[in-house]
């Protein structure tokens, strides 16, 4: 079955297509070259303004003890600000922190919620995440049309190996089936490209899920029954 490991160190997303705040900059900037508490510094006065970026970035750092004490609950609360303002990596990180436990009471029906938020809006890994999940029944009840879809997605997104998982499940589709998802696949795509229009820029974060803390260690890849690598 399929994982989607995450096993990059903790990198800054290159593809910002205008300038951020100077603030936000520093703190992408320290965070590059590993000076956590510097990172947190300039981070910090920002996410409690309300900037959403900031928010995930901070979350990120408590997520995995980087320049702070690791604490998954205030890690967990700055997601869910940064979530709560539509921002896709904070829903994407809420997802990982419901469908774990990390901070909250394990729910896969909550993750899969916040998975379909981030999925809707473009994110490749919560698109190809909620395909697994209603492929398995996870979270949600199973349903081969709905996995089909959000394969597709992901697929539409890069993920190669949505396209491999899409196609493994052709034998349970019926034509209509295919017929339906591929329709709601191409309404999707033209609310993504008008959402994409209207964006500014590309939301400016640390790496999606941070995989090496203070240990250096990189997080291995989880059991196949587990669709995200838990972080350590």
């Amino acid at each position: 079955m399929l994982t989607c490991p995450r096993t990059a160190a903790l990198l800054l997303l290159s593809a910002i297509t205008l300038p951020v705040s100077a603030d936000l900059a520093k703190g992408l900037n320290a965070a590059a070259a590993q000076k956590w508490t510097e990172a947190l510094r300039e981070f910090k006065p920002m996410a409690e303004q309300g900037d959403a970026n900031a928010e995930v970035n901070v979350g990120n750092l408590y997520l995995r003890g980087l320049g702070v004490e690791q604490d998954y609950t205030k890690a967990y609360d700055w997601f869910d600000k940064a979530a709560r303002q539509g921002n896709v990596a904070g829903q994407t990180k809420l997802g990982l922190m419901h469908y774990y436990g990390l901070g909250i009471k394990e729910d896969h029906a909550a993750a899969a919620e916040w998975f379909l938020k981030a999925a809707e809006q473009g994110d490749p890994e919560a698109a190809l995440v909620l395909g697994e999940l209603y492929n398995r029944g996870d979270g949600v009840t199973r349903h081969p049309v709905e996995a089909y879809l959000w394969y597709s997605v992901a697929a539409d997104l890069g993920k190669e190996d949505a396209n491999d998982q899409r196609i493994r499940l052709l034998d349970e589709l019926s034509p209509a089936d295919i017929n339906i998802a591929l329709t709601r696949l191409n309404v999707w795509r033209e609310q993504h490209h008008s959402m994409a229009r209207g964006a500014s820029r590309i939301q400016p974060e640390l790496g999606t899920t941070p995989e090496r803390g203070k240990t250096g260690r990189s997080v291995k890849q989880t059991p196949s029954h587990r669709p995200l690598a838990k972080p350590k």
